[in-house]
């Protein structure tokens, strides 16, 4: 009787490699997804009640100018800290102390640091025509402060960053091409309407009108195709609904327009 040949090696898999690894990837980015939203509700319950001395001893330690290229301008940064010192307390501030950095970056942007700091990149001064669009700009950032969305915003991006590497050492491909793109990960909607609000709110205090708020934002929208403005406009809501939540929140508030304030000529 002649014995029968096996139908199959053992030693060799019937399936699809390629296949194989699809799946091998996409499970891994799976597990990746879904440990990133949980880890944000994680961070999400915890930040309330991180207070802002703790807060500063976590992250005091890390400079927030490491992580932008350039070169800090403290003449300018003498003067918009001054500027800010001179806001009235219930202007719409925090109730701890805020430190100005200015880098000098092409990028138009800036951001609130955990730790009690709003970096402000060069790039952004000089698309500054009045000094009301700056203290929006600071009023923006302070709100984001007052909600804690910093802390927010770091958590995730440290999550991100953790992810990504172990990922990244799991199927060899990398989710993070450039990290300083994390400092710009998106708020909701709803988060950027309230720092906006915070915005207004410490425009009208200061000068008793919110003229240079929304024709910032205009002379952005006029712009926002061009290469430079990219970074401000990946972290931020579309501008003309932007700019519709401004006017609507102003009508609300009964706030008045006004004249500008030239910017101090030592920001130029």
């Amino acid at each position: 009787m002649r014995q029968k040949k096996p139908r199959r090696n053992v030693n060799i898999s019937s399936g699809n490699w390629i296949a194989d690894f699809f799946k091998y990837v996409g499970g891994a980015l799976l597990v990746a997804v879904v440990l990133f939203v949980v880890c944000g509700i994680f961070v999400d319950l915890v930040v309330p009640n991180i207070s802002f001395e703790t807060e500063q001893k976590i992250f005091g330690f890390i400079n927030s100018d490491t992580l932008v290229d350039g070169e800090r301008l403290k003449d300018k940064e003498r003067i918009v800290q001054k500027m800010l010192d001179s806001m009235p307390d219930n202007c719409g501030k925090p109730e701890h102390p805020v430190t100005v950095v200015i880098m000098k970056n092409d990028m138009i942007n800036a951001f609130a640091f955990p730790g009690g700091r709003i970096v402000i990149m060069s790039g952004l001064l000089e698309k500054m025509e009045s000094e009301n669009e700056l203290t929006f700009i600071l009023g923006h950032e302070m709100g984001h402060m007052k909600n804690r969305d910093h802390l927010r915003g770091f958590g995730r991006t440290l999550i991100v960053i953790m992810l990504s590497a172990a990922v990244e050492h799991a199927t060899g491909i990398s989710l993070i091409s450039d990290p300083l793109a994390l400092t710009n990960l998106a708020f909701s909607r709803k988060q950027e309407s309230a720092a906006d609000r915070n915005g207004l709110d410490v425009l009208n205090c200061t000068y008793g009108h919110v003229a240079g708020a929304y024709t910032f934002f205009e002379t952005l929208n006029a712009e926002h195709n061009q290469e430079n403005w990219k970074e401000y406009f990946s972290s931020h809501p579309d501008s003309d609904k932007r700019i519709a939540s401004l006017k609507g929140y102003m009508e609300d508030k009964s706030y008045a327009e006004g004249t500008l304030q030239p910017l101090n000529a030592g920001l130029r």
